[in-house]
């Protein structure tokens, strides 16, 4: 493919029939694409009892039971704790200051001590602040357990916060991954961003699988994450290219012939799958 048509085929591509859609569906542009896409992925991986998310919370902890989400600032509150409760899910996640579910004390930095830690508890959410330093506070709200608990190091963290550094980690390097190598383009249109970032992710997702399942894989090489793309690149391009010839092929081995003097001809649409 010439850059001169990769370049028409973006700026022309669509994934839905704007004559169509749903006009209060706001995600109505590749709402298609995104469902076909979560169904999808729960089908070749099994996530252990710590799952961290940071887009779209209940859209992408659907169907998992037993499990405690980790989220941050954007996401965190109150209400969003009580119904991954509802799920049977539980949550750990920063909390935005500016949340009315916070009482006072909570957010009252003025004479407390570094290094110091609050707890506040309700039938079934935990708040803690921690003062990392003067005038400093961090605030963490979890629905997982009530533990008042102080970690032994000098900087006596509460363990709430060490877990939570712990699997926020995971978000952290998806995003670094996808920084460091990534599809996106240019564009105006969100739901090419949108779409872009499916990409990324999928070869993130199949970046894990690979190497859990083949585990000595270039394992001395510090560039696996490029060396992968560039191998999955290629194989997604060959086997491109055989399948349209393939498809090419059964067409015009399955049309009948045309005859030159007919007037007119028809169309049959079909669904790619």
């Amino acid at each position: 493919m010439s850059l001169q048509t990769f370049r028409m085929i973006s700026r022309v591509l669509r994934f839905d029939n704007r004559d169509t859609r749903a006009r209060s569906d706001k995600l109505a542009p590749i709402r298609d694409v995104w469902e076909r896409w979560m169904q999808l992925l729960p089908l070749m991986f099994n996530p252990g009892p710590e799952v961290t998310v940071d887009e779209l919370v209940l859209d992408m902890t659907a169907g998992l039971q037993g499990h405690n989400i980790t989220c941050d600032t954007f996401f965190t509150s109150y209400d969003l704790g009580q119904e991954l409760l509802m799920r049977k899910l539980s949550m750990v996640g920063t909390v935005k200051k500016n949340k009315p579910e916070l009482p006072a004390e909570i957010l009252q930095v003025k004479d407390r001590a570094p290094l110091s830690s609050k707890f506040a508890f309700t039938d079934t959410t935990t708040v803690v602040p921690y003062c990392p330093k003067r005038k400093w506070n961090v605030i963490l709200m979890l629905t997982l357990h009530k533990d008042a608990a102080v970690s032994s190091g000098s900087d006596k963290k509460p363990t709430i916060i060490l877990d939570y550094n712990k699997n926020k980690g995971g978000v952290d390097n998806l995003d670094k991954l996808t920084a460091t190598y990534t599809c996106q383009r240019m564009t105006r249109r969100w739901p090419m961003v949108v779409f872009y970032n499916i990409l990324d992710v999928s070869a993130c997702n199949t970046f894990v699988l690979w190497t859990h399942i083949h585990q000595g894989w270039n394992s001395t090489k510090k560039a696996k994450w490029r060396m992968f793309l560039e191998e999955l690149g290629s194989h997604t391009l060959s086997e491109g290219n055989s399948n349209t010839k393939s498809i090419r092929n059964s067409i015009l081995l399955s049309q009948p012939c045309l005859n030159t003097n007919q007037n007119s001809h028809s169309h049959n649409p079909t669904q790619a799958t």
